[in-house]
């Protein structure tokens, strides 16, 4: 993921530069792909992901 362009500061950005929102929010990726083996990771899929009601995600 730190390839895709903009997705590293996304995750920064959102986590606030810490270690447990981080993780956290890596696990709801993985349990996304997981559930949708098709999604691609970008800058909008996870702003989707983690702005809408499917994943709860506290910051």
């Amino acid at each position: 993921m730190k390839e895709i362009p903009g997705v590293p500061n996304l995750l920064y950005t959102r986590c606030g530069g810490q270690a447990e929102p981080l993780y956290e929010m890596l696990r709801q990726i993985a349990i996304q792909t997981l559930d949708e083996p098709k999604l691609q990771i970008s800058t909008a899929t996870l702003t989707e992901l983690f702005t809408s009601k499917r994943v709860a995600l506290s910051t």
